[in-house]
């Protein structure tokens, strides 16, 4: 009867130890950046005044184009918005409302590779150099280079996934590892979860394309707000 009493104590403080070290995640919904209700518009305009108050009140800093913004408060043509912390006003002609665009195959291209191509490694590691580890889960087989991650489908050897950390890799939207990530959170509407770390916060949006196949795309920021990865995986 002991034994079996330690053995349940055992599994239950195994469970509680899984659950506290998972990373939390929040439907952006609820919070997004301690926001747990409102709601939010994105920045249409680009280099936009942040006030202390509408008209002529003192600029705060200046937006980005694509900044997601919390609506608070309206009071005429001006917003009382939250961004990324910072309370302020913005003038409501220069937001527009969020919305999850189609992609499109532009949007799985990064130059020397491209989501739903067939993955050549001898091909792929001219432009990449060699692969530095492959490891094989959940049906594909991940091909670890410097900077990218990128995961092939086992049967149909197709390119189903990639995270890139590499500086110089620009998407067709303009999101860039290294930049600021107010100006890109934006870029695909509201993210559907949030995703809190020790290191930051992975923004994620499950979007579908023209052929209404699921994706996913991430963007991973630090904790002082920059992009540090990029996420696109095909889901089916």
């Amino acid at each position: 009867m002991k034994k079996r009493y330690f053995a349940l104590l055992v599994i239950v403080l195994l469970i509680i130890q899984s659950m506290c070290s998972a990373e939390e995640k929040f439907y952006c919904t609820d919070k997004v950046k301690g926001y747990d209700k409102g709601s939010f518009v994105i920045m249409q305009g680009d280099d936009v005044n942040l006030r202390q108050q509408p008209e002529n009140g003192q600029i705060i800093r200046v937006l980005p184009r694509h900044t997601l913004l919390h609506v608070l408060d309206r009071e005429q043509d001006w917003y009382k918005v939250s961004a990324d912390g910072t309370e302020g006003y913005v003038y409501a002609p220069f937001t527009e409302e969020c919305r999850k665009d189609m992609l499109t195959a532009e949007d799985f291209v990064l130059g020397y590779i491209s989501l739903n191509n067939k993955f050549v490694q001898n091909e792929v590691e001219k432009s990449l150099g060699k692969c530095l580890n492959t490891e094989k889960r959940d049906g594909r087989s991940y091909y670890t280079f410097e900077n990218i991650v990128i995961g092939v489908h086992k049967r149909s050897k197709d390119i189903v996934y990639y995270k890139i950390g590499d500086p110089r890799i620009i998407t067709m939207r303009g999101v860039s590892v290294g930049d600021n990530s107010a100006r890109a959170i934006g870029q695909y509407g509201t993210p559907d979860t949030a995703v809190y770390s020790d290191a930051g916060v992975c923004y994620e949006y499950f979007l579908r394309d023209q052929k209404d196949d699921d994706y996913r795309f991430a963007i991973e920021s630090s904790k002082e707000g920059i992009i540090k990865g990029l996420i696109i995986e095909r889901l089916k």
